[in-house]
């Protein structure tokens, strides 16, 4: 099963609150991070989301 979770989803400059794009995809046990941003960091951590995870 393919797990795909949208960590932020605003432009470069993060208007509006919805921080930066960033795209976590998990399958097979393995996880790719997609277009991360500068507060893509802090958002894994209040998701409770390991950044070591990340393959």
């Amino acid at each position: 099963m393919t797990e795909v979770l949208f960590i932020g989803t605003g432009e470069a400059f993060g208007s509006g609150g919805r921080r930066n794009s960033a795209i976590l995809v998990r399958a097979g046990g393995r996880s790719l991070l997609l277009d991360c941003g500068p507060t893509t960091l802090s958002e894994l951590k209040k998701l409770g989301i390991d950044p070591r995870e990340i393959d």
